[in-house]
């Protein structure tokens, strides 16, 4: 069964695509931002389920609302549910901004974030937070409040998402390839060794990828985009590839949350489908 815990107000009939982004904790928080006749809006939504009466939204509370030219990218939940992450661009500088969600006071920002079309993503354990530096060319690991790392690469990074792993000691992330025409290296980020790995070079993606770790953090699936797009997942540890869906049409997104099934969305014409692929062999174990 589905329960609508947020829209949008109707959208003019020459007008398609939605219309926001959203982040959930996986129980009861979601952050919003909503782009809506020049108002980008960040709020975060508290909601919770009680059987027989199903899902009930107990706040939807604004954090920040700024006017075109400002610009918000899609937010950040952080895991514990206690802080939203969201970049914000101010005239000409851009921001990534960290709100708690008690009191739903600003708790830090740092100029940084790429542009408005990427997300920044949260550490495992919500201690640090991720995200491109202005010139796309390197990864900021930003110890909140104020500790930072960068680590630069040597061609711009490419997609809306970096990719920490569950353990918290990689990142993986799509690196544009030398060869030009659209291609991509899949990389990996050790936050231990601060070395970078290239797992797959040269490969085909979409900006709406986030590589999605296994909950054990052996195995990455990621989107080849093709004639057909296909889910491939990686073994990290002895960097074998296996080819586990093709489809006619456009895969979209890759959600791993659970051991033994891969979730996924894929677009056909107008429309979005959600899919899973339930896993019974290696996968589901690491």
């Amino acid at each position: 069964r589905q329960y609508e815990i947020f829209k949008t107000n109707p959208l003019q009939a020459s007008k398609r695509g939605i219309p926001f982004w959203y982040s959930w904790d996986g129980r009861e928080n979601a952050a919003v931002v909503s782009r809506l006749e020049g108002e980008n809006t960040l709020q975060h939504l508290r909601f919770q389920y009680t059987p027989g009466k199903g899902i009930e939204v107990l706040q939807n509370r604004k954090l920040l609302a700024a006017s075109y030219p400002e610009i918000m990218g899609p937010p950040q939940i952080s895991s514990d549910g206690k802080a939203i992450a969201v970049i914000h661009k101010t005239g000409t500088d851009l921001w990534v901004k960290v709100y708690q969600l008690d009191d739903g006071v600003m708790r830090a920002n740092t100029i940084g974030g790429g542009d408005t079309s990427r997300s920044p993503a949260w550490s495992p354990d919500a201690g640090k937070l991720y995200f491109l530096t202005n010139e796309r060319t390197g990864i900021v690991e930003w110890t909140l409040p104020k500790e930072k790392r960068i680590k630069t690469c040597t061609r711009e990074i490419y997609g809306r998402y970096l990719a920490p792993s569950p353990c918290g000691k990689r990142i993986a992330f799509f690196l544009q390839s030398e060869q030009g025409k659209g291609l991509v290296h899949l990389c990996l980020w050790n936050l231990e060794k601060d070395e970078i790995q290239f797992l797959q070079k040269d490969i085909l993606t979409v900006e709406t990828c986030k590589p999605a770790w296994s909950p054990e953090s052996r195995f990455l699936a990621v989107i080849h985009s093709s004639a057909q797009d296909q889910i491939v997942i990686y073994d990290t540890l002895t960097l074998q590839k296996y080819e586990i869906v093709q489809k006619t049409g456009k895969i979209r997104s890759l959600d791993w949350s659970f051991s033994n099934a891969l979730l996924f969305s894929y677009q056909e014409g107008l429309f979005h489908r959600p899919y899973v692929v339930r896993f019974v062999s290696l996968f589901a174990q690491h």
